[in-house]
């Protein structure tokens, strides 16, 4: 339990539990609720919920470690298990449109390859075409040529 401030109390003093501000300073800070009586809560309030919570947050730890360990059937919320379901055969759709994707990709990415490289041999053919000419013209003698 919190002590009062008491000066013949011999412990050392502790914060005041009290809401006031220093005169000219800022009462509301970024941090804390308004004090303006509707959303301020007294420190036994505080206390409340902080109780309440840790009791909730025990009683679910419990449950659960009891599920775990097969003491206890296991909790079903049938709403939450058909969400869940749900989303599950959305994941399962959108990881088989992500692998469709992927191969349609694969077989872009070999189609172009396919592509470069068939444009490179046919560049390469007619390389040797043009050079199979030139050296032919070269090897032929002038005089069959008629050049006049």
């Amino acid at each position: 339990m919190l002590k009062e401030n008491r000066p013949d109390s011999g412990h050392p003093s502790s914060l005041p539990l009290s809401t006031t501000t220093p005169t000219g300073s800022n009462p509301q800070s970024p941090t804390s609720p308004s004090h303006n009586g509707d959303c301020a809560r007294s420190p036994i309030s505080r206390i409340d919920s902080i109780k309440s919570w840790s009791i909730s947050t025990y009683k679910c730890s419990k449950q659960l470690m009891m599920e775990k360990l097969g003491k206890s059937s296991r909790t079903i919320d049938v709403e939450l298990e058909l969400h869940i379901e749900t989303l599950r055969d959305t994941q399962r759709k959108y990881l088989n449109i992500l692998k469709l994707s992927r191969a349609l990709a694969s077989h872009f990415h070999h189609m172009v390859q396919t592509q470069v490289s068939k444009t490179k041999i046919q560049e390469l053919d007619q390389e040797k075409f043009m050079r199979v000419i030139y050296d032919r013209l070269l090897e032929t003698p002038l005089y069959i040529l008629d050049i006049t």
